[in-house]
């Protein structure tokens, strides 16, 4: 997906990753003037924030259990008392140090991880791959008909930027797709919330 929504860019490869589908889960609707790693961050946390939460707590759950039998280093901590040093406490010391490397894999490799294994994809709207950006001819159709592609939308994602109400292309878009489907369908990810969300981690 980071390669993909680089540049506006396209060619005859990028829109041969586009298929027919009935219904389109999601249109997503962007900048191409932001940054690629601001656009992956925003995504990733959306779609990823969840899955990431579980399986850290799984991992860190398993690890407790194996560091209060034994099976994994843990540190003691010890208090002075007269001379003698008095075991206070044990305290498993990966269960902190691996909470925050899972939960950022997690957020970045978790599609790549549902790939791997065979699991399907989001139906998505991506103007670069499902409007042809070489043959003319096909991008007029694709254009004049971005109208269906909106209206056969279930939900909007909408990565919000400073310049995102300044162009007209994205401006057309929201304001289409609240005619069409409303409000309760469409969802803004501000695209530099995602940074901060990571680094409150």
């Amino acid at each position: 997906l980071g390669k993909v929504i680089d540049t506006s860019r396209g060619s005859a490869e990028t829109y041969q990753m586009s298929v027919p589908v009935d219904r389109i889960q999601i249109f997503l609707s962007h900048n191409w003037g932001i940054p690629r790693h601001r656009k992956f961050l925003c995504l990733a946390v959306h779609f990823n924030w969840m899955p990431a939460m579980i399986v850290t707590s799984i991992v860190l759950l398993v690890a407790a259990v194996l560091s209060a039998y034994g099976q994994l280093p843990i540190l003691a901590r010890y208090r002075q008392l007269e001379g003698w040093k008095d075991p206070a406490w044990r305290e498993g010391f990966l269960c902190s140090a691996i909470s925050f490397p899972v939960f950022l894999l997690m957020i970045l490799f978790w599609r790549d991880i549902l790939w791997i294994v065979g699991w399907s994809d989001i139906p998505t709207f991506l103007d670069k791959t499902c409007i042809h950006q070489e043959d003319q001819k096909i991008m007029r159709m694709g254009i004049e008909r971005l109208g269906a592609f909106l209206m056969r939308s279930e939900q909007m994602l909408a990565l919000y930027s400073e310049m995102y109400l300044t162009k007209l292309w994205t401006t057309y878009e929201v304001a289409s797709f609240l005619a069409l489907h409303g409000a309760d369908n469409m969802r803004v990810l501000p695209v530099r919330h995602a940074v901060l969300l990571l680094l409150s981690q």
